[in-house]
Order: structure tokens, then sequence, then C-alpha cells
């Protein structure tokens, strides 16, 4: 084989998943586009292969990837690959708890900034309280005039109760009521705070380190409370955070302690997780009194990114470092379009769109020279002018020496693109081939289905022009039944709430609501077949075999979330899991079962010549034509094709889904049992879709609506909106 020419990432003999003996030679430091239909082999390049090999190979440098069994990925040669950093399209609902500032990465140098020069407050009263090292204190009193008689006194917790122990350290002097006594002079029975005198001494320039080691006893003996008296006035300082004025001692200051997952940190009442009692921010009444130039994170995170953003300074002095992040990342945020959203705010309430953007600031910030960023879908649900200035930050990757691969659909992010490659011409088996590669202006001259896409020959179905039924107001909106309409509006306009708000008004008037935008549960044991279905009807006509019966087999020894059937060492898996701390947890196949999950003895057992490891490998598309006769399985089989998950094995776990696969898997299980007179509920399922997964996917929509039920959906997509017979606009 040749050498690879530098500059270029040279990919000879790809076959993982259904790539066709791919060879790509990919240019490095540019910004290159992978398309094509969905399932065509676009992630099995980019993710399994690409960013895969990255990973293993990093692992194998430090002596780590033998030792867990990491396999490198099925391809002859991967010549000129830089370290890998991926970044996949995640579009599950956050945590209830999650806030911008946590997804953004704003938190570390915020928590830096007030937990390294930030001053600590005292909860009660509210002062500043401010430890002083012994050397600081020492170099105060030496500062003080030359001759000047300095008294250095420590106060006692116990009062005069302690005098005993007092004498017994020493010490024969006591300030008491104002006045310095001898021990044996104070009334046992006497009341109020009382200091002892660790030393009287004359200022002198050959004396300080009499002062030192004064100081230092002071400070030991009053608990890290040192008062200094001359000239009739009294200085006071503490070397420990504590505040006299409640005599309340306090956390030390750091970055942990204004974390709300930290003991120190975090809201007593809340857990962490924000209520009104800590203003929403989790953090105890410490970590909330922090202050940095006159400012808290509670501040911080109460104020939106363009005001955090004109709030702080301009980086310089010992804070330059975590100031200089925080502006890269804000005025990442604001040129992405989130700079009205409040720093504090929960994630939850993001659109789908601005979350991905959020979530791409902790890519495009990050100092990424000689990195290839494996991205995908880095503009999912984003308008055109949003997605414009998605491609603006990811040139600016590629401005500090990054090279940027990117699975895409979205138009702009393909013609902004300096290379593209179509992998097709279909999905699954039918997929996996290279049908176009090369700049993207000549893109719209091929006869691909991108190609045909970009020239304007596949328009998306027109409108059918149902008038259907009215029915009320929501939002200050007409809405109609019996039809498809569209909510449109870029993202952040409130498309999201507006269905939200529809199901509330549905649901109070006792109507069928199916939500099938909403995503299907990421779960390590779920699959495909069980979430549409599928799966239970197999299992039993598996167990009804001839082969079956002769082991004792019944419908449970193919379950994989039970003993019995399922391979006990990966617990029906098929992987082994492995974490590696700061870096994303690798799976490799069982050691046992080989991947198939299964024990041999059911492995055995086969019906229409398929196993049930073969079964769960096996796609909708490739099952139909097959398995389509039985009544129990033709609905879930083509409600897969008809949604756009054909390609997909029955047996991939929703936690390894795409958020547009998983909110299409969601659509397809309504599919299956679709009741006339429904209302479904669908927010922006095209996200990620290639427009022919698009046309087929508004089939299907349009089929529902014949079929007698209403579907509203938000989308930022203009052409999907004139498919619809209604249509509203959100600004």
């Amino acid at each position: 084989m040749g050498a690879s020419p530098p500059g270029q990432l040279r990919i000879r003999g790809a076959r993982q998943h259904n790539l066709a003996n791919v060879d790509l030679d990919l240019p490095l430091h540019q910004l290159v586009v992978l398309c094509g239909p969905s399932g065509s082999g676009k992630s099995s390049l980019a993710f399994d292969t690409v960013f895969a090999e990255g990973q293993r190979r990093y692992l194998a440098a430090l002596g780590q990837a033998s030792k867990h069994g990491l396999l490198p990925p099925a391809v002859d040669e991967l010549a000129n690959l830089p370290p890998t950093l991926a970044l996949r399209q995640r579009d599950d609902a956050p945590p209830s708890h999650a806030r911008l500032a946590e997804v953004a990465e704003l938190l570390p140098p915020l928590r830096l900034l007030a937990g390294r020069f930030g001053v600590l407050h005292c909860p009660l009263c509210g002062r500043p309280v401010r430890p002083v090292p012994v050397d600081g204190i020492v170099d105060a009193i030496m500062g003080w005039e030359a001759g000047s008689r300095v008294t250095l006194e420590a106060p006692l917790a116990g009062g005069l109760a302690v005098l005993d122990e007092v004498r017994e350290a020493g010490f024969s002097r006591v300030r008491w009521q104002g006045e310095i006594h001898r021990v044996d002079d104070v009334p046992a029975a006497g009341e109020g705070p009382v200091r002892v005198v660790v030393d009287r001494i004359k200022l002198a320039a050959d004396r300080r380190a009499r002062v030192s080691d004064s100081v230092r006893l002071a400070a030991r003996v009053g608990r890290g409370v040192v008062v200094a008296v001359s000239n009739g006035q009294e200085h006071s300082w503490v070397e420990r955070p504590y505040c006299l004025h409640d005599d309340l001692p306090l956390p030390a200051l750091s970055p942990s302690l204004v974390h709300r997952w930290t003991h120190a940190g975090q809201c007593p009442e809340c857990a962490g997780k924000g209520c009104a009692h800590c203003g929403d921010t989790g953090l105890s009444p410490v970590a909330r009194g922090v202050r940095w130039r006159g400012h808290g994170l509670a501040d911080w995170l109460g104020a939106t990114v363009d005001q955090l953003q004109e709030l702080l300074p301009a980086p310089e002095g010992p804070e330059e470092g975590p100031l200089r992040e925080l502006h890269r990342r804000l005025a990442s945020l604001c040129r992405l379009g989130l700079g009205h959203r409040v720093v504090g705010g929960k994630a939850s309430l993001l659109s789908a769109g601005e979350l991905q953007r959020a979530r791409l600031t902790r890519v495009v910030t990050a100092a990424l020279g000689g990195v290839v960023v494996v991205l995908d879908e880095p503009a999912a649900g984003l308008d055109d002018p949003s997605a414009a200035r998605v491609v603006e930050e990811l040139r600016a990757v590629l401005s500090e020496g990054a090279s940027v691969l990117a699975v895409s659909h979205h138009p702009v992010v393909l013609r902004a693109a300096d290379h593209v490659v179509e992998f097709g011409p279909g999905a699954g088996a039918a997929g996996g081939q290279v049908v176009y590669d090369g700049p993207s202006d000549a893109l719209r001259t091929v006869p691909t289905a991108t190609g045909r896409w970009l020239a304007g020959d596949t328009p998306l179905p027109a409108a059918v022009g149902r008038a259907g039924e009215g029915w009320r107001a929501v939002g200050g909106h007409r809405v109609r039944r019996g039809v498809l309409g569209a909510v449109v509006g870029p993202s952040g306009s409130g498309k999201s709430a507006w269905l939200v708000e529809l199901e509330a008004a549905a649901r109070g008037e006792e109507m069928r609501i199916a939500r099938a935008d909403r995503a299907a549960g990421r779960s390590a044991r779920s699959m495909v077949a069980t979430y549409v279905g599928l799966w239970d009807v197999l299992r039993k006509l598996l167990a009804m075999t001839r082969e079956a019966t002769l082991r004792g087999l019944d419908p449970r020894s193919f379950s994989l979330n039970v003993k019995g059937g399922r391979c006990e060492a990966c617990r029906g898996r098929g992987v082994r899991r492995i974490e590696l701390d700061m870096l994303p947890d690798i799976e490799v196949p069982c050691e046992v079962c080989g991947g198939a999950r299964f024990a041999k003895d059911v492995l055995e057992v086969r019906w229409k010549g398929l196993s049930a490891a073969e079964l769960l490998d096996a796609d909708a598309a490739t099952l139909r034509p097959l398995l389509g006769g039985h009544p129990k399985l033709d609905a879930p089989l083509r409600a897969l094709v008809d949604v756009g998950l054909g390609y997909l094995p029955l047996g991939r776990t929703t936690d390894g889904l795409s958020g547009g696969e998983a909110r299409r898997l969601a659509l397809a299980r309504e599919l299956v049992g679709a009741v006339q007179g429904t209302m479904y509920l669908l927010d922006d399922v095209t996200v990620g879709l290639h427009r022919s997964d698009v046309l087929s996917l508004l089939r299907t929509v349009q089929a529902l609506v014949d079929g007698g039920g209403t579907v509203w959906m938000a989308t930022h997509d203009a052409d999907v909106a004139e498919c619809a017979d209604h249509r509203i606009d959100l600004g």
C-alpha cells in the first residue's frame, strides 16, 4: 500500500457494519461533511471507524487497549489519523437539575474565579472574612512605625473558665474588661471575654523573628485569631476562615466550596437540586456568600449570557486564565444565538436546537489544534441563519489547526463544506457505498439522492388543503382537528412550549393524545424489537418450534432480561462496558458468547431458518419480506420502515440511538397501535433526516390524518411546513 499524501486521512477497506470495503482520502484541516440517507453508513465511518480507531490508538499508547480486549474496527488501513474527539448528537432531555452553565461548561471557570480569588462572607452577618497567613500578619505589623509598642493577644473560647489552663500553659497575663491583668488577679467568678497576652514587643527591624514566633503562637492559642493592640487601637486578623463577629468557623475557600454537589457547597434543604430556599442555585449559605468583586455565583447564574459577558472584566492579572476561558465560551454562546438565555436556567427548558448549540460550545471553544473533531448533526434542528452561525464556529475550530468531520444533512452545512462524501444509495445492506466524493459545489450536479435534493429535483409533497374542524384557541392561535398542522419559527421561538400548551388543552377535554415526538427511553436493556412489541411475538414463535420443545425452552428462555437462556457472562448484552475515567466508556464483545447474547443451546433453535441472535442482528427492511405475512409481525415491521428506521437492527439498544432515531422509534410504536381520532404531537421529528427520509416520513404522517387522526408538528424547516394544511408562525 502506498504512503498517504500529507494532509490527508487515508482509509482503505473500511467494512465496519454495512460499509462495503470503502476507500477514501479525506482532507485534513478542512470541513468534511458526510451525508446520505439514514443507515447508509455515515456514522459507521465517522464514529465506528475513524473515532473508534483514534480512541483505540490512544489507549494502546497507554497500554490499555490489549488489557481491555479492545479490537480495531474492520478496516484494512487508516493512515495519517490524528487524535480524535467526538460529540454525538444527543436529543434526550437533560436531567431536571442540569443548567445551561453546566451544558456549556461555564461552571468550572466560574467556580475557579470565585473559589480561588473570591472573598468569604459570613452567612449570618454578611461581613467579609479574609483569612491572612502568618507571614501576612507579620508584614502588616512590621509595617507600623518603628518604636511602637505592640501587644499580641489571642482570644480564648472558654472565657475565664479556662484560666487554670492558661496558667499551666505558662502565660502570666490576660486582657479582661479592656485592661491587662495578671492571671492570678482575675476573679474566678468574673464574666466576659478574655484574651491571653502572648507577647509585648517594641517594634524594631531586628525583631521580625520574634514577632513572627509570637504571631504564630497567638494564632495557635486563639484558634486562628490574632489581635494586636498598639497606641490604643486594636487590629484583628483571622489566620483561618472564621467570623469574629458571630464566632462562626467557616470552611476553607476553594473551587469545591462553590459546587452544589460537594458537602460544603450543597444546599442542605434541596441537596443541590435547587428550590426557593437557596434561590434555585443549589448552593449552601456559605457558598452563596462567596463573592468576587462584589458578585457571587448566584449573581452570575441569574444573569443572561449577554449580561454576564458585560459584567466580567477583561482578562488580566492573576485571574486572567478563568476570565479568558469564560469570555471565549460566552462569546461563542452569543454568536450561536443564546445571548438572551439565563446562565443558570434549566437546560430542560432549552429547545432542541438551543441545547445542541450549547453542547457545541464546549467543542468550538477548546484548544483543539491537530485534533480531528467528529460531530453528529451539529446544526440539527436549526433554521438557516442559526446553522450559518454554527458553520462560523466550525471555521474557528479549523483556524486553530483542527480538522472537522461532520455527519450532517443540513443544506447550509453541506453548501459550506470544503469536501463532501455521500453514502448510499440506500440504507442497511442497500447502502455502505460511496456515491459521491468531492467538493460541495459540484454535488448538485450528480444524480445522487443528496445531489437531486440540492438541485431542487425532489420536492416534498404539496399540502392537501384539508379544512378540518374548528376546535379552540391555543396560545392565541386557532387550532383545527382532522388536519396536518405545523407550528413554525426559529430555534427558541417557543414551538415546543406551544405543543405543551396544546397537549394540556387536549387532555383537559379528554382527547386521546400521542406525544410521538418524545424520544424512546435510552437504556442498555431496551432494544428496538422490544420497544415496538416485536420481540414478545418472536420469543413465542421461537419457543413453539420443535427444537425448543425438545430442549425444554419456553418464551422466557429467549428473553435478555432474565436468567435462563441469555449469556450470563454479559447478562444478555453481548458486550462488556469498560469505564475509562476521563475518556468515554468503551464496549468490547463478550468473551463468552462473542456478542450473540444467548447461551449455545438457545442459539441452536431456529424459526424461519433464523436463530434468536440472527433475528436481532437483522433489520426490519430485510425481515419484512420474510416475516411480514404474520399478522402480529407485519404492523411493527411496517411501522419501522415507514418512519425511516428499516435499516436499524432489531437488537440495537435504545441507548445507542441518535436523537432523531429515538423520536422516530417512539412514533413507530404509536403507529403500531394507531387509533382513529388520536391527536399526534410531533416536535421536529425531521431533525437529522435526509430529504429522502423526510419524504417517506411525511407520507406516513399524511396517512395518519387520512385515517381520521390529527397531526400538529413543530418544525424549523419551512419546506416541511409547506406540506401542512394549516400553519402557525411564531416570531
